[in-house]
């Protein structure tokens, strides 16, 4: 592999395991906001949860629709759109003065990241093989947990210097700038390997997806992934608030 190849796809995988990072950030983020939001908008906190249960859900949809966008735009523009769509839905939510607006953009989030997702192993396959793939796969998905992790820590000690909306604002913008690099880095993947999106293949990719449909293991495995992500909603947007509420503990904390 050329020095060019190699710079690419390190490059690609950058621009992955940021966007994945800012996913995790984004989602998890709201959790430490609930109050916040509860008392800014003088709703109850189930109202204020859905703003973290309708990720999951729309998530999901989009998830599955990505495969078919991908096989007409291609992995990395499907992925690029996503990132996008994410830091426009995260900047929405910060500038909203509404409730309905900040669900709105909580809904645009969820399309991106629902599109963005599914992108994240296949195109890292397309560059990687062997023991680094498997290496870089799972680096790719622990991005995830270090996404959370990051917005459960710094999350709180920003949003009580600049305000909860400002946070978001910032979250956003640091997305924008890795949506923005993934024109770059993920657009040169599409040029060498245009094949991807060769619409003679169209037919055939479709009855491949019917096919992994249609498999009792690929129903089975989305049902072992589905609870602990139905866990990580939960924890996310309930346990933050009931420390604070009922041991007195500082959001920080």
């Amino acid at each position: 592999m050329s020095a060019n190849s190699v710079r690419q796809k390190w490059g690609v995988e950058i621009t992955l395991y940021a966007s994945a990072i800012m996913m995790s950030l984004i989602w998890s983020s709201l959790g430490p906001m609930m109050l916040e939001i509860t008392e800014h908008f003088q709703i109850p906190f189930v109202e204020a949860g859905l703003l973290s249960g309708i990720v999951a859900c729309v998530l999901g949809l989009f998830a599955f629709l990505s495969s078919f966008i991908s096989s007409r735009f291609g992995m990395e523009h499907t992925a690029s759109m996503g990132v996008f769509l994410m830091s426009a839905g995260c900047l929405m939510t910060g500038l909203a003065d509404k409730y309905g607006w900040i669900l709105v953009g909580r809904i645009i989030f969820s399309i991106g990241a629902g599109l963005f997702f599914p992108m994240l192993g296949a195109i890292i396959m397309q560059w990687f093989d062997g023991d680094e793939l498997v290496m870089i796969n799972s680096i790719n998905f622990s991005g995830t947990a270090v996404g959370t992790s990051i917005g459960l820590a710094i999350t709180a000690p920003i949003m009580h210097i600049v305000g909860w909306q400002e946070t978001l604002i910032i979250y956003g913008g640091i997305c924008a700038i890795v949506a923005f690099l993934s024109l770059f880095s993920l657009k040169a993947k599409t040029a060498i390997c245009s094949s991807s999106n060769d619409k003679s293949g169209y037919g055939q990719t479709k009855n491949a997806y019917l096919d992994v449909i249609k498999r009792k293991e690929t129903w089975l495995l989305a049902l072992a992934f589905a609870a602990p992500v139905s866990i990580s909603v939960i924890t996310h947007t309930f346990l933050p608030t009931h420390f604070v509420a009922t041991k007195s503990v500082g959001m920080e904390t």
